[in-house]
């Protein structure tokens, strides 16, 4: 059995350890065996532990598709809202997709919305088993002068289409985790589309994403 001063000497080299590993540890321990005191817990102890990210499969990837609820209410007419495995790889290639990236996926989705006179949406999704795989895949980056500061999603890339017979086009690419986005927004030209338009659809489907992504209910919106 250790004396009076072990035991001081024993707990100060106990002080002293906690202040050096605080963030990685959750104390020393008296010779019992107990936890430290709740003044030595380590900083961001007793918060909720960050939710698990889940890849999106078929039925995942369709509810983070958009709807007519969550699109601009001058592009009301939906058309087929859908996804689908990719064991047969021929339809995500239809899907406007590399054949190297359906290769590795393991969903694709999408969904198109029209006004029938002169403004068209379209939205696919691509599904991969893990974070890595999309961020492998996903080369090219827009530049800040070209998307401005803290854009949506991990990644983001794209071009505009020069005009041909009279319409405008400008399609983005976005990585939000394990999935790829691909938005194109189609209008004739003289109409008078917001310049914010399609920053802030692409900024409801990065988070639908990230909310099914969580478990949650798709919910965000660009109305």
């Amino acid at each position: 059995m250790m004396d009076g001063y072990g035991r001081v000497g024993t707990a100060t080299a106990c002080l002293v350890l906690t202040l050096l590993i605080i963030p990685l540890s959750s104390g020393c321990s008296s010779g019992g065996g107990q936890r430290s005191s709740p003044s030595s817990k380590p900083a961001g102890e007793g918060k909720p532990s960050p939710q698990p990210v889940v890849v999106l499969y078929t039925k995942a990837l369709e509810r983070a598709l958009p709807n007519q609820y969550s699109i601009p209410s001058d592009l009301g007419e939906q058309r087929v809202r859908k996804a689908w495995e990719t064991a047969d790889p021929t339809i995500c290639q239809s899907e406007t997709w590399p054949r190297r990236w359906c290769a590795k996926a393991v969903a694709v989705g999408s969904v198109g919305f029209t006004n029938s006179v002169d403004q068209e949406l379209s939205v696919r999704l691509l599904s991969f088993p893990a974070s890595k795989t999309a961020d492998a895949l996903f080369t090219s980056k827009l530049t800040v002068d070209e998307i401005g500061n803290n854009p949506p999603g991990d990644e983001i890339a794209g071009i505009e289409v020069p005009s041909k017979q009279g319409w405008m086009e400008k399609i983005i690419n976005v990585r939000q985790g394990g999935v790829i986005a691909q938005i194109k927004y189609t209008w004739r030209e003289g109409v008078g589309v917001p310049s914010t338009r399609i920053m802030s659809i692409i900024k409801m489907i990065v988070d639908r994403i990230k909310q099914v992504q969580r478990g949650g209910a798709p919910i965000a919106s660009a109305r």
